[in-house]
């Protein structure tokens, strides 16, 4: 079996992963070796791995044991077609599989499924969802047109696999496409959908830790009295592939918020301390304790966030370019919700030199950045207290444009009434004035 395989060296590897997700490499690295190591270690396949001349010196230090060739050619086509060449020279195997070193779900199995194929076939495709296709298996009898199989396919296209069949069919040859696809993992899309997939059905024999390199993360919404909203809410959280967990901390429900919570499959918490920030600090100490290294997202429970823009907000995160991203709302506030996000933007502007666009709850933060930040607030300066911290501490703070939608259900707490409204806006600005005191008393770090 041959496996095409590069360094994990960056900028080399991954890079439409690496845009997304500042873990690619590490990833791939780790992908590398469950890949190589699990074909290594079945006694009925005989490896070869084929690397660029740059690759080579890596791959001859970690795997001393298994032989290491170059490849030779000036596109894709050329270097497979050569490999194959080369193995049937060196080898009397009736027949050969060439892989890439980056589908996860590969194994010895499918090897010898393909092998096993071809005896009554010319040639075995492994298909890939994107059009293409992750392993071929070719017979012997190939060997004297093998220059006609690989030649004028544009790679890395929907068109691949199409392509290649004709080749194989016009050169005389019988060609089986197997029925399960095999994908690898080129964009952060992939790799989310892989994880949730890989959760909700292991795979056979699969070496998953290079999953570890993907942070968790954890939706939590304050939940009071939002019995209407949730049935709507709480099945696209639980499904999206951003997401892994989904925390509803119920601030004294009097409705049937927290029987829907639970019958969705959410992890229901109680605050009995009536407050916003309550709610979210209750959410925050649960999910600190499950995952340390977690990214958490605030929304609301009204549906008035669109959930179609989590991967925005998540995904400067994800890559590294971003500790802290805001949801800034367009559209959809009530007059006094404008004038007060005009006055506490300006406020922050004038005493921090810092602008804001929006105090929206729609939010994503690293915990670990989140906990630099000590927040304190219990109520609804809570969103304005780490808006006012993160500038403090420095952190890496992006906006993101969302649409501001409608509420599902329920009304409002702050702008639903006149005097929900008012306390809500003498809360957020004594947060401010309280935050500009304690910064000049000399309480706050020093910027990173």
């Amino acid at each position: 079996m041959i496996l095409f395989c590069k360094a994990p060296i960056p900028g080399r590897v991954k890079t439409r992963l690496a845009a997304d997700f500042a873990g690619a490499v590490d990833l791939y690295a780790s992908l590398l070796d469950s890949v190589i190591w699990r074909l290594e270690a079945d006694a009925g396949i005989e490896l070869y791995l084929f690397a660029d001349s740059e690759s080579i010196p890596y791959f001859e230090e970690r795997y001393p044991n298994l032989s290491i060739s170059e490849q030779q050619g000036h596109d894709l086509g050329e270097r497979m077609q050569n490999a194959f060449a080369h193995l049937f020279s060196i080898d009397d195997a009736s027949s050969v599989v060439l892989a890439g070193s980056d589908v996860p779900d590969f194994t010895a199995e499918t090897a010898r499924q393909m092998a096993e194929l071809c005896k009554e076939s010319d040639a075995v495709l492994l298909p890939s969802l994107d059009g293409g296709y992750s392993a071929i298996c070719l017979n012997r009898r190939v060997l004297a047109d093998l220059h006609r199989l690989f030649h004028d396919i544009v790679w890395s296209t929907s068109l691949v696999l199409e392509t290649q069949m004709r080749r194989l069919v016009d050169a005389g040859f019988k060609a089986i496409v197997m029925s399960e696809a095999m994908d690898d993992i080129d964009v952060l899309e992939d790799l989310l959908a892989y994880r949730r997939g890989a959760k909700r059905r292991p795979l056979p024999n699969a070496d998953l830790s290079f999953l570890e390199h993907l942070p968790r993360v954890v939706a939590i919404l304050p939940v009071l009295n939002e019995a209407e909203s949730l049935p709507f809410i709480l099945p696209s959280l639980l499904e999206s592939i951003w997401i892994d967990e989904v925390i509803c901390v119920d601030n004294g429900s009097t409705d049937d918020s927290s029987a829907i919570i639970e019958t969705n499959g959410a992890t229901l918490l109680y605050c009995k301390e009536r407050g916003y920030g309550a709610a979210m600090l209750t959410g925050i100490e649960y999910a600190s304790r499950k995952a340390p290294d977690a990214i958490l997202l605030f929304m609301d429970a009204d549906g008035s966030d669109d959930r179609t823009h989590l991967g925005d907000l998540l995904r400067p995160i994800l890559a590294g370019r971003a500790d802290f991203v805001l949801g800034a709302r367009q559209g959809g506030l009530l007059l006094h919700q404008r004038a007060g996000n005009i006055l506490t933007v300006w406020l922050i502007r004038l005493l921090w030199r810092h602008s804001f666009a929006d105090l929206g709850p729609f939010r994503a933060i690293r915990l670990k950045a989140l906990q630099s930040l000590q927040m304190d607030d219990r109520n609804f300066g809570w969103t304005i207290q780490m808006q006012i911290r993160a500038v403090q501490q420095g952190l890496v703070t992006m906006e993101i444009p969302v649409p501001s939608l409608r509420r599902l259900g329920g009304k409002s707490k702050v702008s639903g009434t006149v005097r929900g409204t008012v306390l809500a806006g003498t809360i957020i600005l004594r947060t401010v004035f309280r935050e500009w005191q304690r910064q000049r008393k000399g309480f706050t770090s020093h910027r990173r």
